[in-house]
């Protein structure tokens, strides 16, 4: 478990955050008649929380550009679930992304590249939770990839699972278009250029809320089953990629009660291409 009152939260099955590391043969096998969990909690203030059911973060810092892989990794009868609350708005942008492998990757040069290949979720639940005013990206393999370079995930496959995402509002928070709730079956959230090949999400519910009591403030809720929002204009392409996700989004204020966005494949702002999915 991690717990923490502000600043930056990364919590992993295996590690919390790597750096410029090459990972093969990594495993977090719960028990079948026990749910185990990985936890991640924040209050407050969490300006950005990462939680993985294998690594939380993964850092590629090299001005020069360098690639790292995260090869053959596998998580199985296990809940990993980050929860956040933030009331106080110290940081304009608390953010909190989650994954069934890994939270998010971060390349600092555009020709870095990390990559994942060969990536088991399996009877998982991989569950976020915030209140008041966060940003929250749910992905069955990985939550975010973010800033520059490359992200690959090719043949990864979540079968059985459940990936959901819920946003919970019961004060008066500033009405803020970065206030987010989503879910996808393989990755949540995109800034930086996106390969996602031969993967499949199987047997798995996807699911996206957002729940306003107080007033009628916008926010993005999407579930997807492949891919979720992307965050200005990087090029996501999906190649080979399976759903035969079950998915669900709900929007709710106090003036509002509807279906949030849900994609079979991605959100429509891809920018990029899908073939043979």
């Amino acid at each position: 478990n991690a717990e923490t009152n502000g600043a930056t939260i990364y919590s992993g099955g295996i590690f919390g955050r790597i750096y410029r590391t090459h990972v093969n043969g990594l495993y977090y096998i719960g028990s079948e008649s026990n749910q185990d969990s990985i936890n991640s909690l924040g209050h407050e203030d969490p300006a950005t929380a990462f939680c993985g059911g294998i690594i939380g973060y993964v850092k590629n810092n090299n001005n020069t550009g360098t690639a790292i892989s995260i090869e053959n990794t596998k998580i199985e009868n296990a809940k990993v679930y980050i929860g956040a609350t933030v009331t106080n708005r110290v940081d304009s942008q608390p953010d909190v992304y989650i994954g069934g492998i890994i939270g998010s990757t971060f390349n600092d040069a555009q020709a870095g590249t990390v990559t994942i290949n060969n990536a088991k979720v399996l009877n998982t639940q991989v569950l976020a939770e915030g209140n008041e005013h966060v940003m929250i990206f749910v992905g069955g393999v990985m939550g975010n990839t973010c800033w520059a370079g490359t992200a690959n995930i090719n043949n990864a496959y979540v079968v059985g699972c459940t990936i959901e995402s819920h946003l919970y509002v019961s004060m008066n928070v500033p009405d803020d278009p970065r206030i987010n709730s989503c879910a996808a079956g393989i990755m949540g959230r995109t800034t930086a250029t996106s390969n996602i090949r031969y993967c499949a999400v199987i047997d798995t519910n996807i699911i996206a809320t957002y729940n306003n009591t107080f007033n009628n403030d916008t926010a993005v809720v999407a579930a997807s089953g492949i891919h979720g929002e992307r965050d200005g204009t990087p090029t996501v392409n999906i190649t080979n990629c399976y759903s035969n996700a079950t998915i669900k989004s709900t929007y709710k204020t106090t003036t509002e009660n509807r279906n949030g966005n849900c994609f079979g494949i991605s959100d429509s702002s891809l920018n990029g291409t899908v073939s043979n999915s």
